[in-house]
């Protein structure tokens, strides 16, 4: 708890270090590596954040925020294709975690997957009542100038 208040206060040198000894006591414990991860992404100390996450997916794989968040850090870096796939990892271990599907959607549509797109776009909005879900549905509807009806037949026929 420290750490956080340290960190939340912008005494990032005395986090660090308090999180480090928590890990001398327990180097296992998910919520200081969890919470020295978000620190390390907080000061764009990207490798540092990824190596944390690591760290945690190694004592618990099921864990889907890890992907989620891992995905994050490839998307702030720019590495598209990395990004989707660590955003599809945690869908398949939580299919319902909407903010993987909302950001699948901006990173198809960037490849120019408008379908994919407007699908994670959906599914989202489907599974969360979130302004913010739906508003991306009807931005790329507006994009692709087709409902999303006509996409799902088209869909249909070719399989």
């Amino acid at each position: 708890i420290l750490g956080i208040t340290l960190s939340e206060s912008g005494d990032f040198e005395g986090a660090f270090d308090n999180f480090h000894k928590a890990l001398e006591i327990d180097p296992r414990n998910l919520d200081t590596l969890s919470a020295l991860a978000n620190l390390h992404n907080s000061q764009s100390e990207f490798e540092s954040a990824t190596a944390r996450l690591i760290q945690i997916q190694e004592i618990d794989s099921d864990d889907a925020t890890v992907d989620y968040r891992l995905g994050v850090i490839h998307h702030q870096k720019g590495q598209i294709d990395d990004a989707i796939r660590k955003y599809e990892a945690c869908l398949v271990k939580d299919m319902k975690h909407t903010d993987a599907l909302y950001q699948l959607s901006h990173l198809y549509a960037a490849r120019g997957d408008m379908k994919n797109a407007l699908l994670s776009s959906q599914k989202a909005a489907d599974l969360k009542e979130k302004p913010l879900y739906r508003k991306r549905v009807d931005e790329i509807l507006e994009n692709l100038g087709e409902t999303l009806d006509e996409l799902m037949l088209e869909q249909d026929e070719a399989h």
